[in-house]
């Protein structure tokens, strides 16, 4: 190896180092298979009491490839919907669902990269359901407006849902940025007796699926809902 091809790897290795250094997290970041497991555990202090006393009293564990916490889920007990859910209508895979509504919460133990690769910092968020908005901006996103948007805990206090622009500027803090963070929608497929993860090796992405104990209309009849959303992997 001549001095000219020593000179281009040495620039080389220094970039990669210097990425590395500016950006650990990326380094580290984990990996799959990712599991689900059962988390005898209620939510986080961290969340308000209304809030805390909403969602089930145990919650779901993903596991990386290497073992690890990845995340921790807690749902509502019960999900209000608008009306009876009949499955997908159009590009919306939940129509009875309010845009607002809080769904659940998660702790993340370490940092986490959501779909729109924006860090999220170690803590707990509440989980609630959004629209994303129909225009140039997010034509090529996802071929559904189904997202699930993250709040900081501390921003978020009640059980009521949240005006769109309320959810987006509090989502927004979640990333330090002007964005809200996203984990998407993806449809839900055959229901699951328990929450399972799956692969999607063309997108490089994990998602999570389960059914969600609802009630529909005044009438407050009990149903289940399939959902599934992404938790890991990157949108490109």
């Amino acid at each position: 190896m001549n001095s000219l091809e020593l000179f281009r790897r040495a620039a080389w290795l220094a970039v990669v180092a210097c990425v590395i250094a500016s950006n650990p997290s990326r380094a580290s970041e984990p990996t799959g298979p990712f599991t689900a497991k059962p988390l005898a555990q209620a939510a986080p202090d961290e969340l308000a009491a209304p809030i805390r006393a909403s969602l089930a009293d145990q919650g779901t564990q993903i596991l990386d490839g290497a073992g690890k916490p990845y995340l921790s889920l807690w749902f509502r007990k019960s999900l209000p919907l608008v009306e009876a859910f009949d499955g997908p209508q159009g590009n919306i895979l939940l129509p009875g669902v309010t845009i607002g509504e809080l769904i659940g919460a998660v702790h993340f133990p370490e940092e986490w990269i959501d779909y729109r690769d924006q860090l999220i910092e170690p803590g707990t968020y509440t989980i609630r359901y959004a629209h994303h908005p129909v225009d140039g901006n997010h034509q090529d996103v996802s071929p559904y407006r189904d997202f699930l948007l993250l709040v900081p805990a501390k921003l978020d206090q009640t059980t009521e849902p949240f005006g769109l622009d309320d959810l987006n500027k509090k989502s927004a803090e979640s990333t330090g940025s002007s964005h809200p963070s996203v984990l998407p929608l993806v449809p839900a497929g055959d229901p699951v007796p328990q929450p399972t993860t799956l692969e999607d090796a063309t997108h490089a992405t994990w998602s999570l699926t389960l059914g969600l104990p609802a009630v529909a209309g005044q009438a407050k009849t009990p149903t289940t809902i399939p959902i599934r959303f992404i938790i890991f992997g990157v949108g490109h």
